[in-house]
């Protein structure tokens, strides 16, 4: 059961932790990525994710009573730390794709135009957020409310395919 478990934190952990798409895609415009904040942005989830880890591998090697409910705290605290040694391992291809983009410029260029898109599909949707609340007519709230789920849905598509994109890598 625990083998089922860890296969599917496996799975979906690394797209679960995709904030670090937000943070960086603040960093990019049209074709440019600013490389330097974009790697200590991935350094800082880096240096989280180890001390997330540091922080579970204490709590499983501290002692603790025996029974069934330490027990599943234990499996509890070893499925968790599974999850983010999986995390880290994700910050860190992205971290070292990022350090290598100046090598490859097309790539770096593709990179940087998916988060800039990502980014301007965020503006967006603050911008209509913002035209809802200040909506007088419920059409008018409708309407951009039925915007502002599409907007969403774009967004959460862009961020899962450029997220996947490093799960298969």
């Amino acid at each position: 059961m625990n083998k089922y478990i860890l296969v599917a934190v496996m799975l979906v952990s690394p797209c679960l932790r995709g904030d670090w798409i937000d943070d960086i895609a603040q960093h990019a415009q049209g074709k440019k990525l600013d490389i330097s904040k974009s790697v200590k942005i991935m350094e800082g989830y880096i240096s989280k994710d180890t001390q997330e880890i540091g922080d579970y591998e204490s709590k499983l090697t501290a002692p603790h009573k025996k029974g069934v409910v330490a027990a599943m705290r234990d499996e509890t605290i070893k499925i968790k730390l599974e999850a983010v040694r999986l995390s880290l391992n994700h910050h860190t291809k992205v971290r070292d794709f990022i350090k290598s983009l100046p090598k490859n410029e097309r790539e770096g260029q593709k990179f940087a135009e998916k988060l800039s898109h990502i980014g301007k599909i965020q503006n967006e949707l603050a911008v209509l957020r913002d035209e809802t609340s200040k909506t007088g007519t419920v059409t008018d709230a409708a309407k951009n409310t039925a915007a502002i789920v599409l907007k969403e849905g774009q967004l959460k598509t862009m961020k899962a395919a450029l997220q996947t994109s490093f799960m298969l890598s």
